[in-house]
């Protein structure tokens, strides 16, 4: 029997993919060196550079996003816990960002509230 998404599920993934593909962006960004960013944001940081950061960006949340989004479109049983496990990685990634460069983009705010709606979405049943 196939798997009927719900709207909650619609939700969910729109929103995983999403963030997957900016992450993917971003990760990819930071790799390439970050021209447009500056160094000096990471002064108060353990990195020297943009590329400890950007590949946990491509790699960890990326990847878990987009797993995540995945677990859902098929239905999988423990999708649900991925996704909430997905807004606690996201909210920590901002914490830790907003920690050690502070707020300098619109994107930090809206990424938080994505995680906080993603663990909202991943506990209820």
């Amino acid at each position: 029997m196939k798997y009927k998404r719900s709207f909650r599920d619609i939700v969910i993934m729109s929103l995983l993919f999403f963030l997957g593909i900016n992450a993917i962006g971003g990760g990819i960004y930071g790799l390439m060196g970050a021209k447009d960013v500056p160094l000096n944001w990471l002064e108060s940081s353990p990195f020297k550079d943009y590329f400890i950061p950007s590949l946990f960006l491509l790699v960890v949340v990326a990847g878990s996003c987009l797993g995540a989004g995945v677990m859902v479109w098929k239905g999988y049983e423990h999708a649900r816990k991925m996704t909430l496990l997905c807004g606690i990685l996201l909210m920590g990634w901002i914490g830790s960002q907003l920690s050690i460069i502070g707020y300098v983009s619109v994107l930090q705010p809206s990424v938080l509230i994505a995680g906080l709606l993603l663990v909202v979405l991943g506990a209820r049943r």
